[in-house]
């Protein structure tokens, strides 16, 4: 994926977050932020009976509750209480539903449905005392971050209630929403960068090299700590570099599956009941849902085929990107299961004909082929969610699935990420380190509306089911990025291989084999050049 692309990728998880808080405060979301020293818990109905506990047609009726769901309330409600389509969707998206998928020694995957533990099943709570606050700390904490229009207001709203627990400490809100990566290197280069900043997981190592993030190992396990077991464990190792932690949590997302209800039911297909398939059924359900005599698909990604979103069926082939050490990158992106995963989705668009060639995306609105009732599964990230379930929403009806797995293996998934990280250079490190703990806390998560703490998701995930593929359990399955073991990772796989599989997608390239090869041989080459200077 290009670096544009995915800054505008990770721009949506702060508009997403802005829109989720419109929509569930229709739900009764009157969570108002704790003052200092209260105890949080998350609340027994909502998020433990509801996430737990709760049946189909209960759980999504309470979704159909929402304001953004008035204008599809009728078909919701009707599908959410009924069989197979409806029923599977609230029974595989709420958390309780969702366990964990256990590898055999043989390698056969256990059932999500027959799993015995799973962090998103269990019911959460944060423990009273999980932040040791030092409310002596004061002085100035400056806060850089590239969030711009609405969304700041909410921002506001988490420095107002840090204030009020830690009122000798001003917070300088810095917002930069153009340009804000370039102008970070270039303050911190020249020692004068924010005290907090946001990141993007692609320049996560590069900030760590560069010595701009603050290894906050000792901070989180100090004096002053904070209780880790709050959050998604394989959220928080995202922000480890070399087995250290420089990144708290901002927010984030994993892929999953919309689907159209009224698609599978005249299609006579019938969702996973307990949200467990196989990319082989996924393949054949799309083939059932295609009507290319009506342009109908039976599956597509967002826009284009790229690298992250592929990641899930690499991993689960025993492929990658590169080495671990993050120095080999050919023989490991080239390898034969590597290009086999690549061909996959073109296995669908040119020998199924099940789904549509970027060409056609392009031309006919990308994402708004499933919006209009064109697409039977969608594969992308929960940002379309606010949109459907507010401003916009569709005129049929609509569940999410996990990502299928691969037959015999477990799941398998890919993050999004927008990391908070402390200035190595701050001059008020233990203000700095207040305020970090905040912005990724519960309090704060609570007025975003972001899923990083556990009991904060269950509560969301209890008002909404349908989130928890892209949330709670996508986040049992994430695995550390590949961008984090080298900083060149954009410099080489995302501008080689990315552009590589964009110009084969245009050419109608229905094989990327010699694609793949020499994406692989170019980015080597690059890799070898710049870490020969030290770029």
């Amino acid at each position: 994926m290009s670096r544009i692309s995915h800054i505008r990728r990770l721009s949506w998880l702060g508009i997403f977050s802005l829109l989720v808080t419109l929509v569930l405060s229709a739900c009764g979301d009157n969570t108002a932020a704790p003052t200092a020293g209260a105890a949080l818990t998350t609340a027994p109905a909502a998020a433990t009976t509801a996430a737990a506990a709760t049946t189909a047609a209960s759980a999504t009726t309470a979704s159909a509750t929402t304001a953004a769901a008035t204008s599809a309330a009728a078909a919701t409600t009707s599908s959410a209480a009924t069989t197979a389509a409806g029923g599977t969707t609230a029974a595989a998206t709420t958390a309780a539903a969702t366990t964990a998928v256990v590898s055999t020694a043989a390698g056969a995957a256990t059932t999500a449905a027959n799993a015995t533990t799973s962090a998103a099943g269990a019911a959460a709570t944060i423990p009273a005392n999980y932040n040791k606050m030092n409310t002596a700390v004061k002085g100035t904490v400056r806060f850089g971050t590239w969030e711009g229009g609405d969304t700041i207001t909410q921002i506001n709203q988490v420095i107002d209630a840090f204030k009020k627990i830690y009122p000798n400490v001003d917070v300088k809100l810095e917002a930069v929403p153009t340009d804000y990566g370039t102008k970070l290197q270039n303050q911190i280069a020249a020692g004068n960068a924010p005290d907090v900043f946001q990141i993007g997981d692609g320049d996560a190592r590069l900030f760590v090299d560069k010595g701009g993030a603050e290894d906050l190992t000792p901070y989180i396990t100090g004096q002053y700590g904070l209780d880790q077991s709050i959050y998604y464990e394989n959220v928080l190792n995202i922000g480890k570099v070399d087995n250290k932690l420089y990144y708290m949590p901002k927010d984030w997302t994993g892929m999953g599956v919309y689907y159209n209800k009224k698609l599978f039911a005249d299609a006579g297909v019938t969702a996973p009941a307990n949200g467990d398939w196989t990319w082989d059924q996924f393949r054949d359900m799309a083939k059932k849902l295609t009507k290319k005599d009506q342009e109908q698909w039976g599956a597509m990604y967002f826009d284009q085929i790229n690298h992250r979103d592929i990641y899930p069926i690499l991993l689960a082939n025993g492929a990658d990107f590169l080495s671990q050490d993050g120095t080999k990158i050919q023989g490991v992106l080239d390898s034969d299961a590597a290009i086999q995963s690549f061909n996959f989705p073109n296995q669908m668009i040119y020998t199924d004909q099940s789904m549509p060639d970027l060409k056609y995306v392009k031309s006919n609105g990308g994402g708004d082929l499933f919006n209009n009732g064109k697409v039977g599964m969608f594969i992308f990230a929960y940002w379309s969610m606010a949109d459907y379930l507010g401003a916009k929403p569709l005129d049929f009806d609509w569940g999410t699935l996990p990502l299928p797995h691969m037959t015999g293996k477990a799941p398998t998934n890919v993050i999004y990420w927008a990391g908070l990280a402390m200035n190595k250079k701050s001059q008020n490190k233990d203000a700095a380190w207040e305020f970090l703990k905040f912005l990724s806390g519960p309090e704060a998560g609570r007025i975003r509306n972001q899923f990083s703490i556990k009991a904060v998701a269950q509560e969301l995930t209890a008002k909404e089911p349908r989130y928890a593929p892209f949330t709670s359990v996508a986040a049992q399955y994430f695995t550390p990025l590949p961008e984090l073991r080298t900083r060149f990772f954009n410099d080489t796989i995302g501008k080689y291989l990315d552009k590589g599989l964009e110009d084969a997608q245009l050419a109608d390239t229905k094989d990327f084999t010699q694609v793949v090869k020499q994406a692989a041989a170019d980015s080597q080459k690059e890799l070898d050049r710049l870490r020969a200077q030290g770029s």
